[in-house]
């Protein structure tokens, strides 16, 4: 058996085992991809759903308040405490369009308690409903 009939019965193997090798490493930065892009994408959704419970809790405590501020209660500064202390979680993870709009429902619920409250001031049911368009425009873009 001389070189060429050597080269002849062994190529078709060497280039095979090359394809074999170059399609697995392939294979494997695609794959790398594709999980990479899956695990952004599933922290993405985690992020939106701790927003949304976040912005359920928000207009829950809110709604609580409102209601509470017609029955004159003793308790009305742990009401405004909890949604404060929501307003401040929204400040951090949201927006500023956002915030700004959990603010100004946090001031109508100030402004219900309020010994004098301002009539020009904006309604509380005003504020709520512009705070969850805001936050239903944000989470779709977020999907």
């Amino acid at each position: 058996m001389d070189i060429k009939e050597m080269i002849n019965l062994l190529a078709p193997s060497v280039f095979g085992l090359l394809g074999v090798v170059v399609g697995g490493v392939v294979a494997y930065f695609g794959n790398y991809k594709v999980k990479k892009l899956e695990l952004e994408h599933q922290i993405k959704r985690e992020e939106l759903n701790e927003k949304r419970k976040l912005y359920g809790e928000f207009v829950k405590e809110v709604n609580i308040a409102g209601l509470k501020s017609i029955a004159s209660t003793e308790d009305w500064n742990k009401d405004l405490e909890k949604v404060n202390s929501l307003v401040a979680q929204i400040e951090i993870t949201s927006s500023k369009e956002v915030y700004k709009l959990a603010l100004q429902v946090t001031n109508a619920v100030n402004n219900l308690y309020a010994a004098a409250p301002n009539p020009s001031a904006r309604s509380l049911k005003d504020a709520r409903a512009s705070f969850i368009n805001a936050v239903k425009c944000t989470s779709s873009d977020l999907i």
